[in-house]
């Protein structure tokens, strides 16, 4: 036999897993790509690109230039605010007459990540600043050169501006142009692309929730034409058997095996009718209902579940009576659910010591069902809590059945239950203990059970 554990995940499990958190963090992969190389770049490069300016302190130039590639760290993040940072410690170079060094990659990164994930406005705007940049660049390249440089050797400190100058400034002025122009087309098609790719996932989140409606109103007009079909079922099966066992009734005395044939008539169409409405209602059964084929549980089967309870840790008395049997389907379940459910929130919350008594009797007029518990280690803390969970109908835990944690159960599932066949329910604490008292309304009055069961005229018994 193989193994029978789970196997581990593979790495590209894992792989897309680091993607996805990278994904959420963008700033992440920004920062180790981008932001630190750049600025380990930019460092290293200070003393090469046409010099430092002499007049001002080296610590203003390297914040400047660090702080333009640092900041791209969160050029994804905090988009707006990011490129704003960049184009102020351009401007700020500028104004200072710090001469370009490798900082100045993070114009044109900017450009990009500005037109690419920006709106448009926003996109044309930082592109207005890059040209201009372009531009303004120049004066402290020119300062650079016409300026600090003779300052420093004694040269004139007013040179010519040759024909070579001219070619050498408008070539690095397009150069820096082209460059942001590249970088702003570039996050155009980009962000086409990624407008692109948003609007066909929308268009399918929207297919399929279409597809989901369509498929919810098809399967609801399915059930309206399945009842429709149930009642037509019903009432037609109901019209026969009440034709055929009046008719029964009335050549029963006169001609016995035509109330035979009407017997048979109706036993035969309510057998065709229940395949019927059996097959009707598992089509209506929801996919996601569990399949239970166990039988419902009766009056009879409190024993059982009063066994149940005992193997649990709690003493019950229970005596059943032995007309149980006789009871209506319907309401012989709900006095066993209503029983359960005592018992259930007994055994939760009673002490070690408690014990409980479970009686089924016979008014003549009703039928009563008690369960009464005590608990001599009841305390007024615990009285509150019982009362609520009761109310509420909390019952999850450890319980006697299965059935025991539905929902609707409690005080109020109680009285909806036991409301179906006219009847009431009390529950309350009593001296030191709780009681939940069901009461059923007879079919007539003074008749006890079984009495009107199978009873038939005197002249019949006769015949």
């Amino acid at each position: 036999m193989g193994d029978a554990t789970t196997p581990l995940a593979p790495p590209s499990g894992r792989v897309e897993r680091v993607l996805a958190f990278l994904e959420r963090q963008p700033w992440i992969t920004d920062a180790l790509f981008v932001a630190i190389p750049l600025s380990l770049l930019t460092y290293a490069s200070q003393d090469s690109f046409y010099g430092q300016n002499p007049f001002l302190p080296g610590w203003v130039e390297l914040t400047l230039s660090l702080t333009m590639t640092g900041v791209l760290a969160l050029r994804r993040t905090l988009l707006v605010p990011a490129a704003m940072t960049v184009a102020a410690a351009a401007l700020l170079m500028v104004v200072l007459l710090i001469p370009p060094s490798f900082q100045i990659v993070a114009v044109p990164i900017t450009v990009y990540t500005v037109a690419k994930f920006g709106s448009p406005k926003v996109s044309k705007a930082f592109l207005g600043l890059g040209l201009a940049g372009a531009v303004l660049v120049l004066i402290p390249y020119a300062a650079n050169v016409f300026w600090i440089e003779p300052a420093e050797t004694g040269m004139s400190p007013a040179p010519t501006l040759g024909f070579q100058e001219v070619v050498l400034v408008t070539v690095v002025s397009g150069f820096c142009a082209s460059t942001v122009m590249i970088a702003w087309m570039l996050g155009e098609v980009g962000a086409r692309g990624h407008r692109r790719l948003a609007e066909i996932e929308e268009r399918n989140r929207l297919l399929i929730r279409e597809r989901a409606h369509e498929a919810a109103a098809a399967a609801t007009d399915e059930r309206l034409r399945i009842a429709r079909d149930m009642h037509d079922v019903i009432s037609h099966s109901l019209s026969v058997m009440i034709a055929q066992a009046d008719g029964g009734r009335y050549v029963a005395r006169t001609d016995p095996h035509a109330a035979e044939r009407a017997l048979d008539t109706i036993a035969g169409t309510g057998r065709e009718s229940l395949i019927e409405l059996r097959r009707m209602l598992g089509v209506l059964r929801s996919p996601e209902d569990p399949v239970d084929h166990r039988p419902q549980p009766k009056a009879t089967d409190i024993a059982e579940l009063v066994a149940s309870v005992r193997a649990a840790g709690l003493p019950v008395e229970y005596r059943p009576p032995a007309w149980l049997e006789e009871l209506p389907e319907g309401q012989s379940l709900a006095i066993y659910r209503v029983v359960q459910e005592a018992l259930t929130n007994t055994l939760k919350h009673a002490g070690p010591d408690a014990r409980s008594t479970v009686s089924i009797s016979d008014s003549g007029t009703e039928l009563l069902v008690e369960i009464v518990d005590r608990d001599p280690q009841l305390r007024a803390r615990d009285v509150g809590a019982h009362a609520g969970d009761m109310a509420s109908g909390a019952v999850s835990g450890s319980g006697p059945a299965p059935d025991a944690e539905r929902p609707g159960s409690g005080i109020e599932g109680m009285k909806e239950r036991v409301a179906l066949y006219s009847g009431t329910v009390d529950a309350g604490f009593e001296g030191s203990g709780f009681a939940v008292r069901a009461r059923f309304p007879r079919q007539g009055a003074g008749a006890a059970p079984g009495a009107t069961r199978g009873r038939v005229p005197a002249e019949e018994e006769r015949q």
